[in-house]
């Protein structure tokens, strides 16, 4: 028997236990789907969504009841998801304020959901359904809610509504209040397996080898590997080249890395790149072999860079904590700084 959620890449497990606990009525109130960015969290929250509306789920939303076709174009008046400038469903009051807040030039929209959005929500939940069986809000990026917003949702999650589920996606689970946090169970996401990223890249008509290289560098999200750039490939080298061992190897990799561009996205690219080299790095200092790398095809100048002074766990670490605050709400320029500062300052 296939797993459930069949149309979700990878995560068996997280999937299977969700299985088992909503047909043994058990699935909780509000649940926290975590894991880093693109790895398929809001994917899985959505199909969760379906299914709770479905008429009769079998090992996922069947996608052929009325209740299934709707939900899935956005149009079920019982499932609703709202992000930090979307809003997805039918609701009058939560629409309206999408719109207004888009209308409105001096609201900084993208960057957090505010707490009108988290009011409206909360006493969307407390209505009856109109039609399914429960009511179903899907939370996307959750750690972009403000504090009042979360203070204002803390109800719905203390006195839940019958009926009500709430599903919450995030990328820093770090940035969620955590009185937030404490009230949902919580489902952490690991990276797609590297084969299922290049099995699926070459399905999409992705060249063989150029799907094998895009799913080494992706850190296990299909996301990343389908927005894959070859320029990164060029800054790989760079940045291995410039980790080889000479003085002040550490400041001249970072400052390599940030000669990616002056765009956000490039930054967190070349953030997730870097964080992926310095993991490799760990590892062989470690004793790990070659078939445990991430950037195989690189592993010759892997093993030039572990060889070297360079202590690659310590940096891992700041990068990763990196990662984390800039998927929440630091701003890049000055992290960026940062990064130079603390890699000079070893």
């Amino acid at each position: 028997m296939s797993a459930p959620f069949a149309t979700v890449l990878g995560h068996e497990f997280a999937r299977e236990g969700l299985w088992r606990s909503f047909t043994e009525g058990r699935l909780h109130h509000a649940t926290l789907i975590h894991g880093l960015q693109g790895v398929g969290k809001r994917t899985l929250a959505e199909v969760v969504s379906r299914t709770l509306v479905c008429e009769s789920p079998r090992q996922g939303p069947c996608e052929s009841c009325s209740h299934c076709r709707r939900s899935a174009e956005n149009i079920h008046p019982d499932v609703v998801i709202i992000g930090r400038d979307e809003v997805l469903g039918i609701d009058e009051e939560l629409s309206a304020h999408a719109v207004d807040r888009a209308k409105d030039k001096k609201e900084r929209v993208g960057k957090i959901i505010d707490v009108e959005y988290m009011r409206l929500l909360g006493a969307w939940l407390t209505r009856r359904a109109w039609e399914a069986k429960r009511r179903v809000a899907v939370i996307v990026d959750a750690e972009r809610m403000n504090v009042s917003g979360a203070n204002a949702f803390l109800k719905s999650l203390e006195e839940p509504a019958a009926g009500a589920v709430v599903l919450l996606t995030s990328s820093s689970p770090a940035f969620l209040r955590p009185t937030i946090r404490s009230r949902c169970a919580s489902i952490r996401l690991s990276g797609v397996p590297q084969g299922l990223i290049e099995q699926h890249l070459i399905e999409d008509g992705v060249d063989p080898a150029e799907a094998k290289l895009r799913a080494q560098a992706s850190g296990g999200s299909l996301a990343r590997a389908r927005q894959s750039r070859p320029p990164l490939d060029d800054l790989r080298d760079l940045i291995l080249r410039r980790f080889g061992g000479a003085k002040d190897a550490e400041l001249s990799a970072y400052a390599a890395s940030s000669m990616a561009g002056a765009r956000e996205t490039d930054r967190d690219e070349t953030l997730h790149l870097f964080a992926s080299l310095l993991r490799d790095i760990a590892v062989l200092q470690a004793g790990g072999g070659r078939e445990w790398l991430v950037h195989t095809a690189a592993a010759d100048a892997l093993a030039r860079a572990a060889a070297g002074p360079l202590d690659a766990f310590a940096l891992f670490s700041k990068v990763v904590d990196a990662r984390q605050r800039l998927a929440g709400q630091a701003n890049r320029v000055i992290l960026w700084d940062d990064l130079l500062h603390d890699a000079a300052s070893g």
